[in-house]
């Protein structure tokens, strides 16, 4: 090409976005309620919507839990009530992509563990400067004796295959006025 003007008369990214949604558009496509199935590998269906983003949880947010913890386990009480009134918050990593599953795909226990609980989560996507771009529903998959055993056997009570379920789609931060106001 001779110049970035002739480029972009000839590769518009603009008018080949429009292009493809066009053709989508003129196929038998698909609705949201045919696709919104268990996972099938010879059906189309929907998928966590993440791509190489690694999934942090903040824990010890809820105060109605503050009493379930301690009850759980003496030896974990007084860590985690330590936290409830901390400056810094409890981070942890949760998973990569492929420990994650998307919509009505199951997620999944340990072995090893008698407890497993669920843990329906507000869920953020954060952009590269840290702030909310959009929200999404989680589901945080614990194994609460593991973790009541000893506070430093959470990350075998949180991260294993299928322990974190994501989806099924992301609404733009910008068309959720109050994120403190959403229900789960």
């Amino acid at each position: 090409f001779s110049s970035i003007k002739e480029f972009l008369s000839l590769h518009n990214p603009a008018r080949e976005i429009k292009a493809a949604l066009d053709e989508i558009e003129r196929q038998e496509g698909l609705l949201f309620g045919e696709i919104d199935i268990p996972p099938d590998p010879c059906r189309p269906h929907l998928l966590a919507p993440i791509d190489h983003q690694e999934v942090w949880g903040a824990g010890v947010t809820y105060l109605r839990s503050k009493t379930a913890r301690m009850e759980e386990s003496k030896e974990a009480a007084d860590h985690y009530g330590r936290l409830y009134d901390a400056v810094r918050p409890e981070i942890f990593f949760k998973a990569t992509p492929h420990r994650t599953v998307g919509p009505n795909a199951a997620v999944r226990i340990r072995g090893d563990a008698t407890w497993n609980v669920p843990e329906p989560e507000l869920a953020l996507a954060l952009g590269p400067d840290l702030r909310a771009v959009g929200y999404t529903i989680g589901n945080d998959m614990s194994s609460r004796d593991i973790e009541g055993e000893n506070p430093l056997y959470l990350p075998q009570a949180k991260i294993y295959m299928g322990c974190c379920a994501l989806g099924p789609v992301i609404t733009l931060a910008e068309f959720v006025p109050d994120p403190t106001a959403l229900s789960i």
